[in-house]
């Protein structure tokens, strides 16, 4: 999923709100997609059918990664994420360092207008 540029430097929970309505609108226009989604972590179906879920957090298992290129959240493994850092930071850093703003900017504490 891409965040759009004006929403890169706003918290965590602003972008993973907007990636998430991405992910739910694709998952609900593509039936392929979905299928191979829910296949892989049925507790992803409980979370989108849930009225109550958190749109400013990640979803059930999973963790929205900020890749190095700039905009980009891919949405991965929570596990995978944590036990393999060197395979998402290849640098040393991840997105958020790079074009989000740091810990500044996962919290919210940029000003952008």
């Amino acid at each position: 999923m891409e965040v759009f540029f004006r929403v890169s430097l706003k918290s965590d929970k602003v972008q993973f709100n907007r990636a998430n309505k991405d992910l739910i609108n694709k998952l609900n226009g593509d039936p392929a997609f979905r299928k191979n989604m829910y296949s892989r972590n049925p507790d992803l179906k409980t979370w989108v059918d849930d009225p109550k879920r958190n749109m400013g957090s990640s979803p059930t298992g999973y963790t929205w990664h900020h890749n190095e290129k700039p905009g980009v959240l891919q949405l991965v493994h929570r596990a995978d994420h944590g036990g393999e850092h060197s395979v998402y930071h290849p640098t040393g850093k991840g997105g958020r360092d790079i074009w989000g703003g740091g810990r500044e900017g996962r919290e919210g504490k940029i000003k952008t207008e």
